[in-house]
């Protein structure tokens, strides 16, 4: 009987530190209904099979804080061990954030940053870089004096308002005669946003091209471009995942899109809550290796630390097809 139960013991020990030793990331974007969050979902399982964690993917179907919020709460409750946000609204999650910091839990914010509450921000590019390519792009059809507008996601992303922050200084310093002449904010909801899209040309018939920085936004102004016909006379430009674009890309209505590879930002990410787990990364100035894409090091920022996955990367006629995502 003392064998058997010591057995017993032994046994319940061995499930208790295996169970101990299981790490679950769990995954927030922004909201679930498009492209660019299911590429980066792709990207966030691979890097779990990869690590041999448990990976959790839940999001609101629609850009929502307060559905965001629900969520993250509900992950807490659950003893998540990491969370990998893409915060709605940079100022009114931070208390659920810092919530989970206070249960132990690791926080990466990716493709938009929290004002606190975060150990880690994997940044998809710096904002100058996306600033200026996009003004680039633009110009590119329009030449350096024109007229354009924004059609942005939610008026309080914080990273869509620092790309607009970076695209006016650059062009401001660079193309002088380059005029914004507004911006419309279409909550990355597909009908607003093209609605947003068509005011824009039937307020400003002098419009030359628009830009917009937003997955969702930049097909819909793309489609309000191509049905009042102005295709080749307004330019659009963008953010967005190639298989989102192609058909645009393909017919003329735009000449370049803009993105970083979001399967990579998704597994970047995991990466980082997982050496975030492991005490790898503890602050700013450590190094730690993320899989496939190499060895990262953590730099100070005003909040914690951040990471840097790369350069934007420009989609063209000439090469659009070759991705899939």
């Amino acid at each position: 009987m003392k064998v058997v139960r010591a057995l017993s013991v032994l046994a319940l020990a061995v499930i208790s530190f295996a169970t101990a030793q299981t790490i679950t990331i769990a995954m927030v974007p922004k909201f679930t209904n498009a492209q660019y969050f299911a590429a980066t979902q792709k990207g966030g399982q691979e890097a779990a099979d990869a690590l041999g964690v448990k990976f959790i993917y839940e999001g609101t179907v629609n850009a929502d804080i307060d559905g965001q919020i629900q969520i993250i709460d509900s992950l807490i409750a659950r003893g998540v061990n990491a969370l990998v946000v893409s915060p709605n609204d940079p100022d009114a999650i931070v208390p659920e954030l810092k919530k989970a910091q206070a249960a132990g839990i690791k926080v990466v914010t990716y493709d938009a940053d929290a004002n606190g509450g975060r150990d880690m921000f994997v940044n998809q590019a710096t904002f100058d870089s996306i600033g200026k390519g996009l003004i680039d792009a633009l110009v590119k059809e329009t030449g350096p004096k024109a007229n354009y507008a924004i059609v942005s996601a939610a008026a309080t992303a914080a990273n869509q308002n620092a790309w607009i922050a970076a695209m006016k200084a650059y062009s401001a310093a660079n193309f002088p005669d380059l005029k914004l002449v507004d911006i419309q904010y279409g909550n990355d909801e597909p009908q607003k946003s093209f609605q947003v899209s068509q005011d824009l040309l039937n307020a400003h018939p002098d419009l030359n091209g628009i830009i917009s920085p937003t997955s969702v936004g930049f097909p819909a102004a793309a489609q309000a471009v191509e049905q009042a016909g102005l295709a080749g006379k307004v330019a659009v430009t963008g953010l967005a995942t190639p298989n989102g674009m192609k058909q645009f890309v393909e017919d003329g209505t735009v000449k370049t899109v803009l993105l970083w590879n979001p399967i990579d930002l998704g597994y970047l990410g995991v990466q980082a809550a997982y050496a975030l787990v492991k005490g790898t990364v503890t602050g700013p100035g450590d190094t730690f290796t993320a899989g496939r894409l190499g060895s990262y090091t953590t730099q100070q920022d005003k909040i914690s630390m951040n990471i840097l996955l790369g350069p934007p990367y420009e989609f063209t006629k000439d090469n659009i097809n070759n991705f899939d995502f």
